[in-house]
């Protein structure tokens, strides 16, 4: 039987532009293209997860306005149960600008809005207990995050944690989390370990803080998988990048969908890998990502390393 994904975090509006060339401080471009979408990740994270076939909760806040009405009901179609998120009265809807150049790359700005009224008791304990994969990010106020992810651990539910945007942790968060998942920049920042130290030495470094195991997201590289007893690297896939917007996002949902069906830690990370490669080939973040049916019948091209 398969176990369920609960997401606790943020929705925002996206708004997006598309240049030519990402500006420069104080530069003014015109942009080419206009695109307005679902975003935040936990939103993002939370739609990969149900697209894949996991059965998914997204607990998080938005406001009253109509905004929020529009994001939380194109989450609910994409199959996640949005029963778990609060509606503030009076407050707005979060939400992010998004530039991305004609090569993919992108610069993204949040406002939190009504995201930074969310608290751990609006998720209730049978969402966090044992059977639950728990997703969270730190676009989340953090002690909110820690909060959630120490009733969880007590409770038996399995951590995953997403340190991005990377930022000073609590020892109680450490602890709580079974999984974390960053891009090797954000593994630098939390543990100061520079990539010419070597993979076991960045593992050990987690270790130290509690945290058993992690999955490293290279983009165009892959992703490298640390475990207690072993180091695997994952290859690529092989695509032509449209939009890198939320494809960590599509990794991260994803990984959390493959441990649902109770994957090994190596084989949900290979799901991620293929779901984000299959994410940057179209424009914007949950538009683009893929169902269990079309990843099932997709033939990428796999990188060797």
């Amino acid at each position: 039987m398969d176990l369920d994904v609960t997401v606790v975090g943020t929705v925002n509006a996206d708004h997006s532009l598309t240049v030519t060339a990402l500006p420069s401080p104080g530069e003014t471009v015109l942009a080419v293209a206009s695109h307005r979408g679902v975003g935040g990740k936990s939103a993002n994270q939370a739609v990969s997860a149900a697209l894949l076939g996991a059965g998914t909760s997204l607990f998080a806040v938005v406001g009253d306005d109509a905004e929020g009405s529009a994001l939380v009901g194109q989450v609910a179609a994409r199959g996640v149960d949005t029963a778990g998120v609060v509606r503030a009265a009076g407050r707005r809807s979060g939400s992010a600008v998004v530039t991305v150049d004609t090569s993919g790359e992108n610069c993204i700005v949040v406002w939190p809005g009504a995201n930074a009224l969310l608290e751990s008791a609006m998720v209730p304990d049978s969402a966090l207990g044992t059977g639950a994969i728990v997703v969270l990010s730190l676009e989340s106020p953090v002690p909110v995050v820690e909060a959630v992810a120490e009733r969880a651990a007590a409770l038996g539910g399995r951590v995953l944690l997403n340190a991005s945007p990377a930022a000073e942790l609590p020892d109680g968060l450490w602890r709580a989390t079974d999984v974390v998942v960053v891009n090797h920049a954000e593994a630098t920042a939390l543990t100061g370990v520079e990539h010419q130290e070597g993979w076991a030495s960045l593992r050990a470094a987690f270790a130290r803080r509690g945290v058993p195991s992690c999955i490293v997201t290279l983009g165009a590289g892959g992703a490298v998988v640390l475990e207690p007893r072993s180091i695997t690297e994952i290859p690529a896939v092989r695509v032509d990048v449209v939009d890198t917007t939320g494809c960590g996002d599509a990794f991260m949902g994803a990984v959390a969908a493959g441990l649902a069906r109770r994957s090994s830690l190596v084989d949900a990370a290979r799901l991620g890998v293929v779901a984000g490669a299959w994410a940057a080939r179209g424009a914007g973040a949950q538009a683009s990502y893929a169902s269990s049916e079309e990843l099932d019948g997709w033939q990428g091209t796999t990188v060797g390393r």
